[in-house]
């Protein structure tokens, strides 16, 4: 695999989390098998750790994600899937069909999977890739991860240097962006409201580790404001 050139087609692979095929009880059971069975998501000894899973999370957790699940669903699928696809689209409709640049969406958990999705672009005759994940913020458990799964994919080390967007996290259109999503509010700012930046976690174990994923939330704020 090497770099786009000018006479190869290049493949944008957009990379989200993941999501269950459905919301059933079964479905999500596969999913979270899946994505807590990933060492870089939980990083306790997997002696200790599949035990845990599987004799407790994964029996009890399933039933009471149902509900949950079924209350976010679309006519059609999932929202983490849906959203990641429709912009693909977008992305595929303002490069251009004629671009010699196609774009899909891939799930690191679940599917559309990145197996599946660069067996079939590579049938196309796809072999130069970007790879894009869309966590603005990067983070040992979901960044790391998707790299994981590509160099699986691909048949390569996990050190292998990929051509790979690690963040954005103070990239000026993304903080546009987000700006532009507030807006709408800029009234109730000016009038004294407050406005709170919310930042999925991750294990402090991970933070004390070196993941700059912390420092990168709050540097992504300090910029939007």
């Amino acid at each position: 695999m090497t770099l786009a050139n000018n006479k190869k087609p290049l493949g944008v692979v957009l990379i989200n989390l993941g999501t269950p095929d459905e919301p059933t009880r079964p479905a999500i059971k596969r999913y979270l098998a899946e994505f807590l069975s990933d060492p870089r998501v939980v990083n306790i000894p997997r002696i200790i750790w599949l035990p845990i899973l599987h004799l407790l999370i994964l029996t009890l957790r399933p039933k009471h994600l149902v509900h949950k699940y079924k209350l976010i669903w679309g006519t059609y699928d999932g929202p983490i899937r849906n959203i990641s696809k429709a912009l693909a689209r977008r992305a595929q409709r303002l490069l251009g069909n004629d671009s010699g640049t196609v774009v899909k969406a891939a799930m690191t958990y679940g599917k559309p999977s990145l197996v599946k999705v660069l067996s079939n672009m590579r049938d196309e005759g796809i072999d130069d890739f970007l790879f894009i994940p869309l966590y603005p913020q990067y983070a040992t458990s979901t960044t790391a991860a998707a790299h994981d799964k590509i160099c699986n994919a691909l048949a390569l080390p996990e050190d292998a240097q990929l051509p790979f967007v690690p963040d954005y996290h103070e990239q000026p259109a993304y903080i546009h962006a987000l700006n532009c999503s507030i807006a709408p509010y800029r009234r109730q700012i000016d009038a004294g409201t407050k406005l709170i930046f919310s930042f999925h976690g991750i294990p402090v174990a991970h933070v004390k580790g070196g993941d700059p994923y912390p420092l990168q939330c709050e540097r992504t704020a300090q910029l939007v404001v």
